[in-house]
């Protein structure tokens, strides 16, 4: 796969958020294959609901893809403490399943401190093996 190209959107620190970001997504990938635009929908979901929830804004939604390879970094400026998988949620438990969601669908994901402080990203990668993918063209 040769596609390549990086998309930056500001998203607002609002319950709407993951909603605003999958419809940026079904935009972006609009050509992607469904599965999937599926996944990357799923996985930045979560990303964007924890930074919402933990983090402060204002929230940038990076899509990046590379041969073979898309990734997806959410960004805010909050100094609280960084993500990390924290176990296995109770059945009864209200959350506590987002960062379990995006390990089981993604190549890989991890934190990256924003330098210089405040704030992180939370990145996730998800491998692509079906067909060309370029933003540049949108």
């Amino acid at each position: 796969m040769a596609g390549a190209g990086r998309e930056r959107v500001v998203l607002p620190m609002h319950l709407q958020a993951p909603s605003l970001a999958r419809r940026h997504l079904s935009l972006v990938g609009h050509d992607w294959p469904a599965d999937v635009l599926e996944t990357v929908k799923l996985a930045t979901s979560e990303l964007v609901a924890n930074a919402v929830r933990y983090g402060d804004g204002p929230l940038h939604l990076v899509v990046a893809v590379r041969p073979g390879t898309v990734r997806v970094e959410v960004h805010d400026t909050g100094a609280h403490r960084l993500p990390e998988q924290s176990g296995t949620p109770q059945p009864d438990d209200e959350g506590g399943r987002g960062l379990l969601i995006v390990q089981a669908v993604a190549t890989g994901w991890g934190v990256t401190e924003n330098a210089p402080p405040p704030g992180k990203a939370v990145w996730f990668e998800l491998g692509l093996a079906v067909r060309e993918i370029d933003l540049r063209s949108r």
